[in-house]
């Protein structure tokens, strides 16, 4: 056996901090998530790079900024170019894999209009696509994501090519089994699993095929028909059970690195059979804030309120009436309890296999929700603590480090601390710490602060304007800051933790507000790229 330890890394999608049990949350239950936090480190001010899908999950795996990695929206994929911290186990002798949603490259069909991007389409010759003349070349940096390697995961791939097998090593994973997009239309390796187990199985998908047996008004979720033992989040159970089953039958000397990322509970929420109906909308708390209207709210957010978001197919920000943010907050909840029965089985398999003890359980989320904070569920252009702030919880059973964690970490850190309890050297140019040491030392990263940036085009939230939005957050300060727009966030999150008091305007915050942004420009510069280059001297 080695002496490294192994690493289960478990993260979900679009799951706010505080829809679990062990961040305060007395309705949802999630006994066994809340098991791995009493024995671990919970982080209480763990904050997302980006928060959006792709950004994010991009560097989650290179620890660097969506600025500096590129992928700054959904729909970019993240560049083979970029060393991930899993190619890194990969080399050091880690055995390295996935299962479940991937989003390191696009995986939907669907086109944004190039308009957006450049404004005329880029000339091809038929006969090769990649052929360029001087003329044809309209942007700053020629195209390198046009290949087939980047369309490992969109759905048309894995429908038309019933053998396709993404290439490996696929940014560090040797093994993979796909569980791509939400709700009950997951496709990849699952659907192929899916067909095995049910003739017709596409007649069980989609709101097409949805139960009608219900009262709920929610626009953003059905009543599916998928039965528990059919869907996604019993299949990733499978799969990674069957991968620690093999792990331990071929007597691997190799430690391992899996990442088990489950699609839910994004929307739309199609929690399956008894989950639906697990949590009573009438019973469920709707947030502090769910009826608070800032009088002092940047133009984007005043836009979704006056469309009341639209709910079209992309997860744009909805305003919901009392009733159906009761019953978002109720599926969600079936959601999570579902994905908290799947831990509690894994966990029981690694406890079956005699892995406990040398493999430390890593819980995260890609980013969070507004779920009713403000009157506003889901996210995009929204920069309120719902979706910025998601749970991390840090299970180390050699260490045996428990307690609660308030040092300011996020997503960037992840894959730092992991290389560094594997005793695997970084890469330079990585921008993230490792916050697990640093916090058991009491010390805090060499950073002013913790700084997010997001971008959106108008298309995908809905047509109400493409968005750049800068936040910077401060022990116990948030400021963010939307461009083009006169208007921007300051809240005190020590005597504001709802955050229903924007001081933006307010000139007796004057001073702290010309203070944050100076902080924050500092940290951004601090975040600007120093990725070695070969360089000779003029």
């Amino acid at each position: 056996m080695s002496n490294k330890p192994n690493f289960l890394f478990i993260i979900t999608d679009q799951h706010k901090f505080d829809h679990l049990g062990c961040y305060g949350n007395s309705i949802v239950k999630t006994p066994n998530i809340d098991s791995i936090s009493e024995q671990g480190l919970t982080f209480d001010q763990f904050y997302v790079a980006s928060p959006i899908c792709m950004p994010n999950r991009a560097t989650l795996m290179t620890g660097r900024m969506p600025a500096q990695h590129r992928v700054w929206l959904n729909g970019i994929p993240l560049s083979k170019q970029n060393v991930t911290f899993v190619d890194l186990l990969r080399k050091a002798g880690y055995k390295t894999g996935l299962v479940g949603k991937c989003h390191l490259q696009p995986m939907m069909d669907i086109e944004l209009p190039e308009s957006r991007f450049w404004p005329e389409k880029s000339k091809r010759t038929e006969e090769n696509d990649e052929v360029r003349t001087v003329e044809d070349i309209k942007t700053a940096v020629t195209e390198e994501l046009n290949s087939p390697e980047y369309d490992q995961e969109r759905a048309g791939i894995w429908r038309d090519n019933p053998t396709h097998e993404p290439i490996t090593p696929y940014y560090g994973f040797d093994y993979v089994r796909f569980a791509n997009f939400h709700a009950d239309m997951v496709h990849g390796h699952y659907r192929r699993w899916l067909e095995e187990r049910h003739p017709n199985s596409e007649k069980l998908q989609g709101p097409q095929n949805a139960l009608k047996n219900h009262s709920y008004s929610v626009k953003k979720g059905w009543r599916t028909q998928m039965p528990e033992e059919l869907y996604p989040t019993t299949y990733i159970t499978e799969e990674t059970i069957s991968f620690l089953n093999n792990h331990v039958s071929k007597q691997d000397e190799e430690p391992f690195f899996l990442q088990v990322s489950f699609p839910d509970p994004h929307a739309p929420l199609t929690p399956p059979g008894r989950y639906w109906d697990l949590y009573n909308p009438d019973e469920v708390e709707l947030p502090d804030s769910f009826e608070h209207v800032d009088t002092v709210e940047p133009l984007f957010v005043q836009k979704i309120r006056e469309s009341h978001g639209s709910p079209k197919k992309v997860p744009a920000p909805i305003t919901p009436d009392e009733k159906e943010a009761r019953e978002m907050i109720a599926l969600t909840y079936g959601s999570i309890s579902m994905i908290d029965d799947a831990i509690g089985k894994i966990l029981a398999a690694l406890d079956e296999l005699s892995l406990t003890e040398n493999t430390i359980v890593i819980f995260t989320a890609d980013h969070g929700d507004m779920g009713g904070d403000h009157g506003l569920f889901g996210k995009f252009g929204i920069h309120y603590e719902a979706v910025l702030k998601v749970p991390f919880i840090w299970k180390d059973p050699e260490k045996k480090q428990t307690g609660r964690v308030d040092q300011l970490g996020g997503t960037i850190d992840i894959g730092s601390s992991i290389l560094a309890r594997a005793d695997v050297a970084n890469v330079y140019g990585t921008q993230g710490f490792d916050i697990v040491s640093l916090s058991q030392a009491k010390q805090m990263p060499s950073r002013n602060g913790i700084f997010i940036e997001e971008d959106q085009l108008s298309e995908q939230v809905n047509g109400l304007g493409s968005q750049r939005i800068w936040t910077y957050i401060f022990e116990s300060w948030r400021l963010s800051i939307w461009l083009g727009d006169e208007v921007g966030h300051l809240f005190d999150r020590s005597n504001d933790p709802q955050e229903m008091n924007n001081l933006w305007q307010n000139p007796d915050y004057a001073a702290k507000k010309a203070e944050l942004t100076e902080m924050m420009l500092r940290e951004r510069m601090r975040l600007a790229d120093t990725l070695p280059l070969t360089s000779r001297f003029a």
